[in-house]
């Protein structure tokens, strides 16, 4: 664009404070939301008291980023791919259980998504964002989490955790030898996305 862009990071209720900034800016074209598909397509299909309507409210300017999630363990729990953690979890119902950025996000429905289609009873432990989620993974305080790519990308290669699988419809490119999900759990996937927006009515 050749001209300076500042960042501002409004976290907190899963982007609704990003969105409501972005919402109460002038439609000029200088403010910009940069929003994932949690808080623009999850969202509104869980909580119909949202303080924002998407189809009204914003104007969707173009897919930026599809963010792979990844099916992570710590090295500890004695499995080495999917159709292992199903037989494990299976043994010991709603013991096993997995990490999340908090209720309602990608990565909770994405777990959820797993536990429907494998027909496993794991427990889901919200956090207060993702990072947190991953931190407790590596620690070995929980066993097992779905964590995007880009944030686990590196101790997946330093092997400080162990990728089951991706949650994607097709491999990763950067990670090939990581299968997806779908190889074993027969129906799923998941692409979660990130997209530029502009408050309605913007030129």
């Amino acid at each position: 664009w050749k001209q300076q862009i500042i960042v501002e990071n409004r976290p907190g209720a899963g982007g609704i404070i990003g969105i409501e900034t972005v919402l109460r800016a002038p439609a000029d074209g200088y403010t910009l939301l940069f929003g994932t598909g949690g808080s623009l397509a999850l969202a509104p299909a869980l909580n119909s008291r949202l303080p924002y309507n998407v189809f009204t409210d914003l104007a969707p300017i173009t897919l930026v980023v599809i963010n792979p999630q990844i099916l992570v363990v710590h090295p500890s729990l004695p499995v080495h791919n999917v159709r292992e953690l199903i037989k494990l979890a299976k043994s010991k119902p709603g013991e096993l259980s997995y990490g999340s950025a908090g209720n309602g996000t990608f990565n909770h429905l994405i777990g959820e998504m797993f536990k429907a289609h494998a027909k496993v009873d794991i427990a889901h432990v919200p956090y207060k964002g993702a990072a947190a989620a991953l931190n407790d993974v590596l620690s070995g305080e929980i066993p097992l989490a779905f964590v995007s790519m880009p944030s686990s990308i590196s101790f997946i290669k330093g092997k400080q955790l162990i990728a089951l699988g991706a949650a994607t419809k097709k491999r990763i490119p950067a990670l090939p030898n990581v299968p997806t999900i779908g190889e074993t759990v027969a129906g799923f996937g998941a692409d979660p996305w990130y997209g530029l927006f502009a408050p309605a009515g913007t030129p």
